[in-house]
């Protein structure tokens, strides 16, 4: 269920599970690619490209891929598919503001703000397309995409999904957004 939550000068926006079709996007190759394990890194670089897109219609400059936001992405988007969970907090208790602090993003002592979109699919909606419009369908998601604010970006498309989804291929979306003033 989406809810937000402000912790300091974080903001924290929870999950959608799944999708809608999308129109547009003819400039995004591999956009309608499912999300199979030979095709992630094309996956990965159509979600981003789909992103950038939406931001761009919006009037809002492109997000800059940022190695710890990436990093953190990645990790996080393989422990909830190992550990067969699909939340903003680990089944230990760790939170997505926890994770960003214990992983670096932060600098200390600086104001920052940070988001995070979640998204699992199966067979044809795991593709960049489906699970770009998914999000965008959703006010919280969509709010996270296009808050001018944010300039960097980690996103994660990992094969797999938390518990027992059936059909293939599968996979797992984490995207972690930020500015750090």
């Amino acid at each position: 269920m989406p809810r937000t939550a402000s912790i300091g000068a974080v903001a924290v926006t929870a999950a959608l599970l799944l999708l809608a079709p999308a129109a547009g996007a003819a400039g995004c190759p591999g956009a309608d690619t499912p999300a199979a394990a030979s095709q992630l890194r094309e996956v990965r670089a159509a979600t981003l490209c789909l992103i950038g897109e939406q931001r761009a219609a919006a009037g809002l400059r492109p997000l800059h891929v940022q190695s710890t936001l990436q990093r953190l992405s990645r990790d996080y988007a393989h422990q909830m598919v190992r550990q067969g969970f699909f939340s903003h907090t680990t089944p230990g208790g760790s939170t997505f503001v926890e994770r960003l602090r214990a992983g670096g993003y932060p600098r200390r002592g600086r104001s920052w703000r940070a988001a995070e979109n979640l998204a699992w699919a199966t067979g044809r909606r795991s593709t960049p397309r489906r699970v770009v419009a998914g999000w965008m369908a959703s006010s919280e998601h969509r709010r996270n995409i296009l808050d001018p604010r944010f300039r960097d970006t980690g996103l994660a498309v990992v094969a797999g999904t938390p518990g027992h989804a059936s059909g293939r291929p599968r996979a797992t979306f984490v995207q972690q957004f930020g500015v750090r003033r």
